[in-house]
């Protein structure tokens, strides 16, 4: 069985590093160029980033997005 090893950074607006661990290696995830964005109007933002691995399998990641 695969497992999800996520390296998050210290700033919590910085990406994390996603990969994706099988039996017989490690692979990298990659994360999808545009998020999905969720929420309703007048509540804050929320980025939804999908990382893809090779073998087909996704793993989301959320970050919310305050308004400056």
């Amino acid at each position: 069985m695969a497992e999800w090893v996520v390296e998050r950074r210290t700033d919590p607006r910085a990406f994390p590093v996603v990969h994706h661990r099988h039996p017989n290696g490690t692979l990298d995830a990659v994360r999808e160029r545009t998020p999905v964005i969720v929420g309703e109007p007048g509540r804050p933002r929320i980025e939804r980033w999908a990382y893809a691995c090779p073998c087909g399998e996704v793993w989301a990641w959320e970050r919310g997005v305050t308004a400056t």
